[in-house]
C-alpha cells in the first residue's frame, strides 16, 4: 500500500505542476545528449539484465529464491514490516521527508504570479466610457 501511496503522490505532483507551453524538441540544449542518453541507458539494462541472468534470483533478492517465504513460521508481510520500521526505519523517515519536501515544492512551483495592477476608482472607469451598471439603470427606467 505504501508504493502504491508513493505513485499517487508522485502523480499528484505532477499534475499540480502542469504544463504550460510545449518544448521545442528539436533544438537540444546539450549538443549529443540524446545518443548519450540512449548509450547509458543501453548500459544500465544490459548491466541490470547480466545480474538478474547470471546471478538468478539470490543476486537479485539475497534470497534462495524470491517466490518463497523466507520463513515457514512468520509472514512475508510481517517480516516486511519488522524491516521496514526497525532496521529500515531512518531511510523510511528520509523518503518520507523527500515526498514532502516535493509536494511543498510542486505547490510552490505551481503558484501563478498575482495581478498586481491596481483595480481602478470608480471617477477613472466614467473616463473611458459610460459606467455599465448606470447604462442598465438608464435603460430600465425607460
Amino acid at each position: 500500500m505504501y508504493t502504491g501511496a508513493i505513485v499517487v503522490l508522485i502523480l499528484f505532483v505532477l499534475m499540480l505542476l502542469g504544463v504550460d507551453e510545449d518544448e521545442d524538441l528539436d533544438t537540444e540544449p546539450i549538443v549529443g545528449q540524446r545518443i548519450l542518453a540512449v548509450l547509458v541507458g543501453l548500459f544500465f539494462a544490459g548491466a541490470v539484465l547480466a545480474v538478474i541472468v547470471v546471478g538468478k534470483d539470490a543476486a537479485v533478492t539475497g534470497a534462495r529464491s524470491a517466490t518463497e517465504a523466507i520463513s515457514p513460521s512468520v509472514a512475508n508481510i510481517v517480516q516486511i514490516g519488522r524491516q521496514l520500521f526497525t532496521t529500515y526505519v531512518f531511510p523510511l523517515e528520509l523518503t518520507a521527508g523527500l515526498l514532502t519536501i516535493a509536494v511543498v515544492g510542486a505547490v510552490v512551483l505551481s503558484r501563478r504570479p498575482k495581478d498586481l495592477q491596481p483595480i481602478p476608482e470608480p471617477e477613472s472607469m466614467t473616463e473611458l466610457g459610460d459606467d455599465p451598471l448606470t447604462t442598465i439603470i438608464e435603460e430600465a427606467a425607460h
